[in-house]
């Protein structure tokens, strides 16, 4: 019965945030499902004319809107599921309570998912049905002046596929959500909490990109093929933006068009889809199995910040080395004061994470090691694309 209490005590405290969630979310994609019917891209699948490539209009089903919503929420509920860890008191609270710590972990993170799914189950529906009454209500497209807009009106969805859209939007928030409670859960502090989950999902979504730009520098022949790829691995990277891209590509275009987008199957890597989805998955079951039965840490540091945690140090360093490769890659434009000024830049930032991340300016020896190492490669790596271009041309 206490525990019963329990889970009504926590979703009274976050029912706040629920209407929050709620309003914005409604707010946004019901009224662009009112208000927008096209989307215009640029269609890099064609022969570019004067150097720029054409631009394409298609029929928008809205679906990517709701899940960008829900991806965003993904990065914020969880820093309140575990805001008890950023506090002594609070802290102290939950360890004193008459049941499992683990438990109460597992509960605050099913009722910040369930708030997330609930949410967006109850508003995706209103908006299929708000897109479903102006097409079967408005018949009169006298009106509209532009023709996607008039086709709109005129073709009827393929409404079975905003069911299977809606399955696959549901699976993947969860995914995304319970990765992002893992990288929060090795923090103690609210800063470094917003630090990791930026950090670590930054270098999950650019990790093989800049590599393949970094080659590009030393590619003059081939320069094209290694950004086109590093394009096609960013779509396809095992981040949030892979499932954005399917969301798009596969089931928006079902919905408009009952067919594929050709751009999607005609350019994408298979081998690349399936290994970063493959990852993607992987690193979801590692963030259940720690979030459901790896137990909490003492609560020792809560509230203090500070490089006790591997896992954050591990994810700022990686996020600068992943920067480093990107300086490097500025010296394939052949301009020494823009490299000596990114470089500069660059450094400074580094350290000043640093500092904020270590509550100080004085860095211990292991992170100013680190520091310099990537610092040494960065610049190693400048000096080396500026002379191959400089030999090159």
């Amino acid at each position: 019965m206490k525990f019963k209490k329990f889970i009504i005590w926590q979703f009274k405290q976050w029912l706040p945030l629920f209407v929050l969630m709620s309003i914005w979310m409604a707010a946004v994609y019901l009224i662009s499902c009112l208000v927008n019917t096209t989307l215009t891209v640029i269609d890099y699948s064609a022969r570019p004319s004067y150097l720029e490539y054409p631009r394409v209009t298609y029929p928008f089903s809205n679906i990517l809107v709701i899940f960008v919503i829900a991806i965003i929420l993904t990065f914020i509920v969880p820093l309140f599921v575990y805001n008890y860890r950023f506090n002594k008191k609070q802290v102290d609270t939950f360890m004193q309570a008459p049941f499992s710590n683990n438990n109460l972990r597992i509960t605050r993170i099913l009722i910040g998912l369930a708030m997330i799914l609930i949410s967006l189950s109850v508003i995706y529906f209103m908006g299929v049905i708000i897109v479903l009454i102006k097409q079967t209500l408005i018949t009169d497209s006298s009106s509209f002046n532009n023709y996607e807009d008039v086709a709109y009106l005129n073709n009827l969805y393929n409404y079975g596929h905003y069911f299977t859209a809606y399955l696959f939007i549901v699976v993947f928030i969860s995914i995304q959500y319970f990765i992002n409670c893992l990288f929060v859960s090795f923090s103690d502090n609210l800063l470094d909490a917003i630090m990791i989950i930026i950090f670590a999902n930054t270098i999950l979504l650019f990790f093989i990109p800049s590599l393949l730009v970094l080659f590009n520098c030393f590619s003059y022949l081939n320069s094209s093929l290694y950004l086109e790829t590093a394009v096609l691995f960013l779509a396809s990277a095992p981040s949030f933006v892979l499932p954005s891209s399917i969301l798009y590509n596969v089931f928006d275009a079902l919905i408009v068009n009952d067919s594929i987008r050709y751009e999607f199957y005609n350019g994408i890597d298979v081998t690349a889809f399936i290994l970063n989805i493959t990852i993607y998955v992987i690193l979801a079951g590692l963030a259940i199995y720690k979030i459901f039965f790896v137990k909490d840490p003492s609560g020792e540091f809560a509230g203090r910040g500070g490089p006790r945690s591997f896992p954050i140090s591990l994810f700022l360093h990686g996020f600068f080395f992943l920067i480093a490769l990107l300086v490097s890659a500025t010296g394939s434009l052949g301009v020494i004061y823009l490299d000596v000024i990114v470089f500069v830049i660059f450094g400074i930032s580094y350290y000043g994470v640093l500092a904020i991340y270590n509550r100080r300016f004085k860095i211990d020896a292991k992170q100013i090691s680190i520091f310099i190492g990537v610092m040494s490669l960065s610049l190693v790596l400048l000096i080396a694309t500026q002379t191959y271009t400089l030999i090159s041309y």
